[in-house]
């Protein structure tokens, strides 16, 4: 669980990509009213966005 928590730590803050499906510097200029998102981009993500139908970086993963 280690890189998870340093991605969420400071990845983020960083521009990091914590993998080919979601980049945070995409997904805050795609979805602005998420940039200040609490606690970060990639957990919207992985709990509601996806979900929504929201594309985590410029080339959706493939299953």
């Amino acid at each position: 669980m280690q890189p998870l928590q340093d991605f969420l730590r400071c990845g983020e803050s960083l521009g990091q990509k914590p993998s080919p499906a979601f980049n945070s510097l995409f997904y805050a200029e795609t979805y602005p009213e998420l940039a200040d998102i609490e606690p970060s981009l990639l957990a919207h993500f992985a709990t509601r966005g996806q979900r929504e139908g929201k594309c985590g970086s410029h080339k959706p993963f493939k299953s």
